[in-house]
């Protein structure tokens, strides 16, 4: 291998070494998870190791870009419901943490000397605590709907039916 040939390898780990300095599980799991990909990708092909182009394409350019989609499309309110579960479901505690650092992260490697604001991240973090309040909400009102059933319960009911039955959210 020519030192030429290793320059994008070079640039791929500052960025990773950008990213990673964020200490975010969130950036950490996309990042195994392209590398579990790779790393079947390789064995399907019955090769033995990745070259630097399959680190660039396969593991870097993915995982970075699905980070950066990920921003794009909380930032744009654009994100699917079922995505919000997936990629935050397991950090609540610590979602703003978690996603501000990506946030940084991502801008910059695209741009060293980024200062951009994050507070929109609240605002998105916010909405996505509603979302998940709504959904416990709508399991408890499940289970008064049940009971009002098998116990043959009466009375208006209506405002429990309507929170079960909501079929779409919309952020705001």
């Amino acid at each position: 291998m020519s030192l030429k040939s290793a320059l994008p390898l070079d640039e791929i780990m500052v960025k990773f070494d950008i990213m990673k300095s964020t200490q975010s599980s969130l950036f950490t799991e996309i990042w195994q998870r392209h590398m579990k990909n790779a790393a079947a990708s390789v064995k399907r092909k019955e090769r033995v190791e990745l070259t630097i182009k399959d680190i660039k394409t396969v593991i870097w350019e993915p995982a970075f870009s699905e980070c950066k989609h990920l921003l794009d499309s909380l930032r744009d309110r654009s994100i699917k419901l079922r995505e919000v579960d997936y990629y935050f479901k397991s950090i609540q505690q610590d979602m703003s943490w978690q996603l501000k650092s990506v946030y940084n992260g991502v801008n910059k490697c695209i741009n060293p000397n980024f200062t951009q604001s994050s507070l929109w991240i609240d605002d998105v973090v916010q909405h996505m605590q509603e979302y998940w309040s709504l959904l416990t909400l709508s399991k408890a009102a499940s289970v008064v709907i049940t009971l009002k059933e098998k116990l043959c319960l009466t009375g208006d009911f209506k405002a429990i039916e309507t929170l079960v039955n909501q079929v779409s959210i919309v952020w705001i």
